[in-house]
């Protein structure tokens, strides 16, 4: 069985922006070339949350984001709206 979402939560501190950019550039390119259908990112450095949806070559074809506190609507896979005004 393969997965269907992975999950990653920045850092709050600027201290850890070099992990933040990892999350956003290099593990998202590897989750789409390992073709995981979801790649949720909780970005408390930025302020938002992203789904990244589609698996296209070594990158995702759409990308949803909302402003922490609003709700994310998420794709088949597991379709449904994640609500983050808790983040």
């Amino acid at each position: 069985m393969r997965a269907a979402m992975v999950l990653e939560v920045t850092s709050g501190s600027r201290r850890d922006r070099k992990g933040a950019e990892r999350d956003r550039g290099p593990k998202r390119r590897g989750y789409a070339a390992a073709d995981i259908p979801l790649y949720l990112l909780i970005d408390r450095l930025e302020g938002k949350a992203t789904i990244f949806f589609e698996p296209r070559g070594d990158d995702y074809a759409h990308i949803v984001s909302v402003a922490l506190g609003e709700d994310l609507p998420i794709p088949a896979p597991l379709e449904g709206v994640l609500p983050t005004r808790d983040f």
